[in-house]
């Protein structure tokens, strides 16, 4: 049972855990060597296989008794909480046995021969951490294990303590007849002892483990003639597989997590600082002009990424999201810096275009920062480019069609950024109801309805908000505070809708 709740609870812990798929572009911290990039996200939970040989501690006379080997095999998983302790749980198959020590030849020239299932439950403690936690490299692993479970055995040879009769006996003579189990027998188990690992790869752990397994019973081997319960040494080889090691950082190779955070951002300066273009305007679509006010102050970058984009697309990929979290977590890990998200797109024909797709890239990057990372809204400004660099192909269209991130000191942002500023009107053509738009923040507690009475004088123009910033806005009733938001410019005719048309609008919308 102790077993079970211990899958069970690390199950879960599992379960909470947010995925997030990372590529071959950022890996999991080599336990001795240097990984570049490194991911800043921590797996938790390793398997392993054991086997090896025990020895079984019973009630048999020395003088008797002749200790053997005999085989063990058994298969669990660990859940670390951080690089010191950490909760398991396993199965171990076994076989036990006792020989004959000379004298009378006994069957097989056994005394005992059984066999038995263990499930258990254990704690860990890495000493080597404890003692070294300022460590660069994490080589070794000493583990303490302490736990506890229950065993079933079964016994196909033994002799009992008693002769026909019933009455006491100390020996087990030639002449007995050995006796042998038809059920598995319960009974409880503590056990404790010590691991010893070799980190291979970043991957792989080997190592031997010596564990000694005391019983709730002293009838395992069918023989009560001493105060001590019966007991098994079992000494093993295990593999280890860190889950999830190669493509983020496992806790079982780091000698501490402030190493881990020490080289993430050692990484973040390895980069390149770059000055960013001038703002100006640029036509990236034959249907679409993005206008944007120049700005000509130059300010020293901090750290820039990219992230891109299908064609005819603004969701992220497996990619971007890992990359978004690397910019995440610089800005978590200092509070000084602020961000500014430029979208991009090529010039294919796409009615996507039509629709401001640049400044949705980018729209949709931000959204991920503040829902996913809670970073601040007012760290964060977008803005929605066009460009076309080098020949018009397939490979220039690819690397146009991307966000750039760029982070900042916060005091440079606000000054290239005011935040009474209208940065971005949207302009577009070739669709039957054409819309000239100005991109707003919004404010803390505004909805819908309030910015069409702000703007338009009319809470029924909501449906218009709406449907263009849909992509954004899932539900009509609430707004992300801080949220960049289309306000499309109407005619007089569009601002005079009607309560019952705009709702007629919306659910033939929802029904779509």
């Amino acid at each position: 049972m102790a077993a079970m709740a211990a899958f069970c609870f690390m199950g879960s812990l599992m379960a909470q855990s947010e995925e997030i798929i990372y590529t071959e572009d950022t890996l999991g911290k080599h336990p001795y060597k240097m990984t570049d990039p490194v991911s800043p996200e921590l797996r938790h939970v390793s398997l392993y296989l054991l086997g090896g040989m025990n020895l079984f501690d019973g009630d048999y006379t020395s003088e008797q008794r002749n200790i053997i080997s005999v085989p063990t095999l058994g298969v669990g998983l660990e859940y670390n909480f951080n690089c010191t302790w950490g909760l398991g749980a396993e199965y171990i198959y076994r076989q036990y046995g006792v020989d004959s020590k000379g004298g009378p030849t006994y069957v097989d020239g056994k005394l005992l021969k059984g066999k038995m299932h263990q499930a258990d439950a254990f704690m860990t403690f890495d000493v080597f951490n404890c003692f070294f936690p300022k460590a660069k490299y994490k080589i070794f692993a000493l583990d303490l294990i302490v736990g506890g479970g229950a065993a079933w055995s079964k016994n196909s040879i033994y002799y009992p303590a008693t002769d026909k009769n019933g009455e006491r006996k100390r020996l087990a003579y030639a002449g007995d007849v050995p006796y042998s189990s038809d059920q598995f027998k319960a009974c409880g188990v503590f056990l404790g002892g010590a691991s010893f690992e070799f980190n291979i790869s970043r991957s792989l752990e080997l190592g031997l483990r010596c564990i000694y397994n005391l019983y709730t019973d002293d009838k395992i081997d069918g023989r009560t003639c001493s105060t001590n319960n019966d007991g098994i040494f079992d000494t093993d080889i295990s593999l280890r597989w860190k889950i999830g090691a190669y493509k983020k950082s496992h806790v079982r190779n780091l000698a501490s997590e402030d190493m881990l955070k020490d080289m993430v951002v050692a990484q973040a300066a390895r980069i390149p600082a770059r000055e960013p273009l001038k703002d100006t305007i640029v036509i990236y679509h034959k249907d679409t002009i993005v206008e944007i006010r120049d700005r000509v102050k130059m300010h020293h970058i901090q750290f820039f990424n990219n992230v891109y984009f299908a064609n005819d697309k603004y969701d992220l990929d497996d990619q971007s999201l890992n990359v978004i979290q690397l910019m995440a977590s610089r800005m978590l890990m200092d509070t000084t810096l602020s961000m500014s998200i430029v979208g991009y797109c090529d010039n294919t024909a796409s009615a996507l275009y039509n629709r401001s797709l640049g400044f949705r890239r980018a729209q949709r990057v931000e959204l991920e920062l503040m829902e996913e990372h809670g970073i601040a809204p007012e760290r964060l400004h977008i803005l929605s480019h066009g460009i076309i660099s080098g020949k018009r192909s397939t490979s220039s269209y690819s690397a146009n069609r991307r966000v750039e991130m760029t982070l900042m000191p916060t005091e440079q942002f606000n000054e290239l950024y005011p935040s009474n500023a209208t940065e971005v009107r949207i302009i577009r053509f070739g669709e039957d109801n054409a819309k000239v738009g100005t991109i707003i923040r919004v404010d803390k507690n505004e909805t819908l309805a309030s910015l069409a009475r702000k703007y338009y004088n009319n809470p029924n123009c909501w449906i218009y908000l709406y449907e263009v910033n849909s992509d954004v806005i899932k539900d009509a009733s609430y707004i992300m505070p801080g949220l960049n938001v289309l306000i499309p410019e109407l005619t007089d005719a569009e601002k005079t809708i009607t309560k019952e048309a705009a709702d007629a609008r919306y659910a033939k919308r929802k029904k779509k």
